[in-house]
């Protein structure tokens, strides 16, 4: 995998494919709803397009007071997206709708001090420093089996982890999807160069790309779509 690292900063080339996948790590929003419960999430002002995944699961809609409006349904687990083009802004939520609600499950992270160094700290219930593969593989499977979101992790990496986790990406990956997606990690942005078919196919690519990362992701969007009339 190429890469150069200077004094300053590590950048980190790598060629991606991406499905499409269901899960951001972690989502910058979890959201824990009761079916047949209605409430108003505060976003942000601006002009924001709003999806959800399973419709069936919970329904979203923006208001221009800056809100979305959930309206849950059955049973499960999903994901909304929040995408804002004008200032390049993209946010995943995820929604859990159950028959009767729970309290948010936080998992600890003591149980990866040694893979990871993992602890608490400050406001962070889950601090952690990325630097092998044990450890990326090890934070997955933490915020997998948890209801944790951006503001509850601080994850930070070494130059190793950042290389282990854009090969796992791409070892994972290359099955089908996207060809021809250049992913940079420069200091804390992810710069992403890539041409897509349409709105929708840049939307499926976003996603994955947040599935996929581990800890707070800013993306520097060089996105080209060919066909931006085509509705998303």
């Amino acid at each position: 995998m190429p890469g150069r690292i200077t004094a300053i900063s590590a950048v980190v080339l790598a060629t991606l494919l991406a499905p499409l996948g269901s899960r951001a790590l972690p989502p910058n929003r979890f959201i824990a709803m009761q079916a047949g419960d209605i409430k108003y999430e505060r976003a942000a002002l601006g002009s924001w397009k709003v999806k959800s995944q399973d419709p069936e699961i919970v329904k979203a809609r923006f208001f221009d007071t800056g809100e979305v409006f959930l309206e849950a349904g059955k049973p499960g687990q999903t994901i909304i997206t929040l995408e804002n083009r004008v200032i390049s802004r993209f946010w995943v939520w995820q929604v859990r709708v159950e028959h009767q609600a729970t309290a948010p499950h936080r998992p600890d992270p003591s149980v990866l001090s040694e893979s990871c160094g993992c602890g608490s700290s400050g406001k962070y219930p889950v601090d952690c420093l990325m630097e092998s593969p044990d450890c990326v593989e090890a934070m997955r499977n933490l915020l997998e089996a948890g209801d944790l979101e951006v503001a509850d992790v601080r994850v930070r990496y070494k130059i190793k982890g950042i290389q282990v986790l854009l090969k796992q990406m791409q070892t994972r990956l290359v099955e089908a999807g996207f060809a021809g997606v250049e992913l940079a990690f420069v200091g804390a942005n992810l710069q992403v160069k890539a041409v897509v078919a349409d709105l929708a196919e840049r939307r499926k690519l976003l996603l994955e790309i947040y599935r996929l990362m581990i800890g707070k992701l800013i993306i520097d969007d060089e996105i080209t779509v060919r066909d931006k009339a085509k509705k998303d």
